[in-house]
């Protein structure tokens, strides 16, 4: 707290009379708290009383305040302001004539606890909207989104109505450039950052600009644009975005952008954890604050509840706006340092999410002593390592250290973390990630730490490139990171096909709507001792998408589905398949049908010239075998799941794609219906040997496997002469021949029907002699001897 320099309170022994003369200071004795007030000379004398030896304490005037509680109705639904001690701040200050810009959806100007705290200018308005391309007076909000961020910076405090902003008096402009339904432009928020530096020029003093708003990927405009906004004088406050996702890697425009002047926010909730839909990242978001329900203005006279970084972001920039009342000569560089220098926010639980690692703190802000004596400016720390290398080989079995050194130039503490980047890979590559022994988040008290990361190489089917990713963070606004790769070649003795063990694979619903699923694989493969099933529904029918939905289950065996968020469509279900030797393989597809859905998901099946060589690495993915099913025109989608990148080619099943750095990619492929939502994909591993590995160059590229088209719509009837039959569609492309297989009672091992019925490849019916009891029948595509890639099946009980 505050304390008055020129006076304090000792505790006397009864002999200080002749030094209080000596010092010249004013002093009174208490009577009954035996104490004495005393009067300085000057400050710094306060030394000199506490070496003198004469007084038991020493202790400083400190000042004490009422405690603010505004009589706005919802205040007490505010939780924010109880985390942040807005209260114990408010006895320091309400508010002030700082304007805040607010870039957003607008303000709404009608809504009794804003209309006071709105910005006017000269005549008359409100503020300024830029959508398509022209920038026009006004900024009425059509949304709510706006009026909500409005409300949590500078809602009217103490008026007896609503809810108190972190300012209760605040000047508000309206810059909105996002649609009733959102969305906006680049340009159009640029055209609105240029007006706002033209009245920053013409003498209206903001300081402020919120932007509660962003998409990913890196913007390089608006980078330019907030650096001039910083250069005009103005703090630019971002929210880090919601989707859970690390923007050291995958940037957020505005806030990860490389520019001094914006302040990163994450959310946090109400027990000071990181929200779980809020973005992170060392690097590129500084300072967590309340954004889990929060309550605000909206349209009409309406408040309601909402969440997210977008209501983090507004906490912050009404409390930045007060370090510009208080000291009206801080530039916004000075500004974004005292609000995360460690004295002035919370220390929370997550010292590597942000370059902070604390929530904001209100009371402590503005009670900082470097607001009227700014800090210098901030280093970020440096990491290095000893050997200096991004890259480290290391053969099976084999340990190899690395010496890791860190150190801040200010001197700071570092919050030091070693890590996988697992992140960027599919979970069916996560697993090859072994082999790093990473350590935990440590506080470093010096301003130098040295750790030894101990790098081991697995025992794999695959080549492993772990990717490791050295984290330090000094806790006020710097952070840095390394990330090196950890290469280990493959076992060539422990590569096995498991495309091979893969028989069929099945989706149903039972009679009470609930989807099953069956994968049958050869039991007898003999080169797999242990095979791990990993089930991965496509599409939108399940929750999840892409590749969020997995489980392990044994093979054989009808298994009820746990998924959940069925929406009405035809979704492609295909098995991933995988050993704990690191083989893999993508098992056939089969069909869910949601609700009335009918229509039938194309087949992808794709055929490559190669998938592991030297970088860089040139591949071909032939997809022109794929079969449409009811899908009126294709066009295709190559997703590299690893790096992040998307490369689209429209209508066109062929492929070409370079892998230029050495790595481990999973590469997905998807065909899409481009009238209808139904889609199949599928997903291959690709590996990129370093160039100069002379010692493991590639295996020479398997012949291309065979492209088998599975039967559709198989069906079987009991005939009047007691014979059952058999029927399918044919799509068949050349297959040698169909063959059927029967399994008793719906469930153990499949077995070839005595004598196992092989067909012509044109055939589309079998008919047969009858067999009573529970029975699943299934036709199956067969090339160059191999059997059961892609079939159906179908069941019926004959008494």
């Amino acid at each position: 707290g505050q304390i008055d320099p020129t006076t304090i309170l000792v505790k006397a022994r009864g002999l200080e009379d002749d030094f209080h003369r000596k010092m010249g200071a004013g002093h009174k004795k208490l009577k009954h708290v035996k104490w004495s007030i005393v009067k300085l000379k000057k400050p710094e004398d306060i030394r000199d009383y506490e070496e003198s030896g004469l007084f038991d304490w020493v202790s400083p005037n400190r000042i004490y305040n009422v405690v603010t509680t505004p009589d706005d109705p919802l205040f007490a639904q505010q939780w924010c302001h109880q985390v942040m001690q807005s209260q114990s701040a408010w006895d320091i200050a309400t508010g002030s004539d700082v304007v805040v810009a607010v870039i957003d959806t607008g303000i709404n100007y009608t809504h009794p606890d804003l209309i006071d705290n709105l910005w006017t200018g000269p005549g008359g308005e409100h503020g300024y909207t830029a959508i398509g391309g022209t920038l026009r007076i006004g900024g009425q909000d059509d949304h709510f989104h706006g009026s909500h961020v409005a409300g949590i910076i500078g809602a009217v405090g103490n008026n007896n109505l609503g809810v108190v902003g972190v300012n209760w008096r605040i000047k508000l402009l309206s810059m909105k450039f996002l649609t009733a339904q959102g969305s906006g432009s680049g340009a159009d928020a640029i055209l609105l950052i240029e007006k706002l530096i033209e009245l920053k020029q013409q003498g209206v003093n903001i300081r402020i600009s919120n932007n509660s708003w962003g998409g990913g990927g890196y913007d390089f405009a608006l980078e330019d644009a907030f650096r001039e906004a910083e250069n005009a004088g103005i703090l630019n406050i971002c929210a880090a975005g919601n989707d859970a996702t690390d923007t050291d890697d995958f940037p957020f425009s505005p806030s990860s952008l490389d520019v001094e002047g914006i302040v990163s926010v994450l959310a946090s909730d109400s027990g000071d954890n990181r929200a779980y839909f809020s973005n992170y990242g060392v690097e590129s978001t500084d300072i967590f604050s309340p954004g889990v329900r929060i309550v605000s203005t909206a349209l009409g006279t309406n408040y309601v509840l909402a969440s997210g970084t977008s209501m983090a972001s507004p906490q912050v920039a009404g409390a930045a706006a007060m370090l510009f009342a208080l000291n009206p000569a801080l530039t916004p560089g000075q500004a974004k340092q005292i609000l995360l220098d460690p004295g002035s926010y919370d220390r929370i639980d997550h010292p590597l999410n942000s370059t902070g690692g604390g929530r904001v703190n209100v009371h402590k802000l503005w009670n900082s002593p470097l607001i009227q004596n700014p800090p210098p400016p901030n280093h970020p720390p440096a990491i290095t390592l000893l050997p200096d290398t991004n890259r480290v080989f290391v053969a099976v079995g084999e340990t190899v250290p690395l010496a890791i050194f860190a150190n801040d130039p200010d001197g700071d503490a570092i919050f030091y973390r070693t890590s996988w980047d697992t992140h960027k890979y599919p979970w069916f590559l996560r697993y090859m990630m072994g082999g790093v022994q990473p350590g935990a988040v440590t506080n470093f008290s010096g301003d130098t730490l040295t750790n030894i990361l101990f790098v081991t190489g697995k025992n794999l089917a695959q080549d492993q490139n772990t990717k490791i990713r050295l984290t330090a963070a000094d806790g006020r606004g710097a952070g840095a990171s390394r990330r090196i790769s950890a290469w280990t070649p493959r076992n060539e003795a422990l590569v096995n096909d498991l495309q091979a063990t893969i028989l069929g694979f099945w989706v149903w619903k039972d009679a009470t709507n609930w989807p099953w699923f069956r994968l049958d694989v050869d039991p007898d493969y003999p080169a797999i001792s242990t095979v791990r099933f990993h089930l991965k529904a496509y599409g939108g029918a399940v929750s999840g998408g892409g590749f969020g939905v997995t489980c392990c289950f044994e093979p054989n065996v009808d298994h009820r589905a746990h998924w959940n968020g069925f929406i009405e469509g035809s979704e492609s279900v295909r098995p991933i398949v995988m050993d704990g030797l690191g083989n893999f393989a993508t098992g056939p597809s089969s069909v869910l049908f949601v609700g009335n859905a009918t229509l039938r998901p194309p087949v992808v099946r794709a055929v490559y010239n190669t998938q592991r060589g030297p970088a860089p690495l040139q591949v071909t993915a032939d997809l022109r075998g794929t079969s449409p099913g009811d899908a009126t025109r294709l066009f295709y989608t190559v997703l590299l799941l690893d790096e992040g990148g998307v490369t689209l080619d429209i209508f066109n099943p062929l492929r070409q794609f370079t892998l230029s750095e050495p790595g481990v990619y999973a590469v997905e492929f998807t065909a899409t219906d481009y009238y209808q939502p139904i889609s199949d994909r599928i997903v291959d591993i690709f590996t990129v040997l370093p160039p100069a590995d002379t010692a493991n160059q590639p295996s020479p590229s398997p012949p291309p496997s065979p492209i088998l088209t599975p039967p559709q719509d198989l069906s079987v009837t009991l005939l009047e002469n007691g014979l059952l039959h058999l029927r399918w569609t044919d799509t068949a492309t050349g297959e040698d021949r169909w063959m059927v297989e029967i399994a008793s009672k719906a469930k153990g091992p499949w077995r070839p029907w005595r004598p196992l019925a092989t067909l012509p490849a044109d055939s589309h019916s079998y008919t047969f002699d009858r067999i009573r009891g529970d029975h699943r029948f299934r036709i199956t595509a067969g090339k160059n001897s191999r059997r059961g890639l892609y079939s159906n099946v179908a069941s019926i009980r004959i008494r």
